[in-house]
């Protein structure tokens, strides 16, 4: 904690830019405005996390948390059947949804049509561990060859408001 208030009594008072380089995502996140992430080296994207999240969603990349009561066997495939579902994954407690759309809406009507009690519902997104995982699967796609053992990199910076 005492790192974090030295970065913004630096960044706030004196009025510098610093740039930190760091995988420990969440504390970045408590002290950066700003973030560049890299892939291979290669900045694929730059801005405040807002935006980044807001764009990956433009981009149809959307990632729902979700469980219900009963915790049965016919819960995951009635979120499998959801428009523009990619995948789902049961880890734990949650399901989670990635899909091209908000399904938020369609898994209510469809979870009660079901005769499922809906316990728990987020939308993620937003918090930077997301984004990075994100923007890191898609610069794999984009600009690592297949041949390459594939490593990321992060750089954020906190910059004066």
């Amino acid at each position: 904690m005492a790192e974090e208030s030295m970065i913004r009594k630096l960044a706030d008072e004196d009025g510098r830019t610093v740039l930190i380089s760091s995988h420990q995502l969440y504390q970045v996140q408590q002290v950066c405005d700003r973030v560049g992430l890299f892939v291979e080296g290669r900045l694929i994207a730059c801005g405040h996390i807002e935006e980044l999240a807001r764009q990956m969603q433009q981009e149809g990349h959307y990632v729902l948390e979700t469980a219900a009561v009963p915790n049965d066997g016919g819960f995951e495939p009635l979120l499998r059947q959801l428009g523009n579902v990619e995948r789902v994954e049961h880890t734990g407690e949650y399901y989670v949804i990635y899909s091209r759309t908000d399904l938020r809406r369609e898994l209510i009507r469809k979870s009660l049509q079901g005769g499922y009690t809906i316990s728990h519902l987020r939308q993620r997104g937003s918090d930077l561990d997301e984004i990075y995982r994100r923007y890191f699967e898609k610069g794999e796609k984009e600009h690592v060859k297949s041949d390459q053992r594939k490593s990321g990199r992060f750089l954020s910076f906190r910059k004066n408001k």
